[in-house]
């Protein structure tokens, strides 16, 4: 499911990557947390602050 619209760089996709970056699933986490990654192109605060908290 994440995959289906990951590439999308719209703001309400990137809320829901990043609640999907928290899930208690690790494989949900890893595959939001490289999707958030793929979309670092555009300087989002956002993207930046899910991505570190992921680390």
């Amino acid at each position: 499911m994440i995959d289906a619209f990951s590439w999308i760089d719209d703001e309400k996709v990137i809320d829901v990557l990043i609640e999907f970056s928290k899930d208690k699933n690790s494989g949900v986490r890893e595959t939001a947390v490289s999707k958030l990654g793929n979309l670092t192109e555009s300087t989002n605060v956002k993207i930046s602050k899910a991505l570190w908290n992921s680390v």
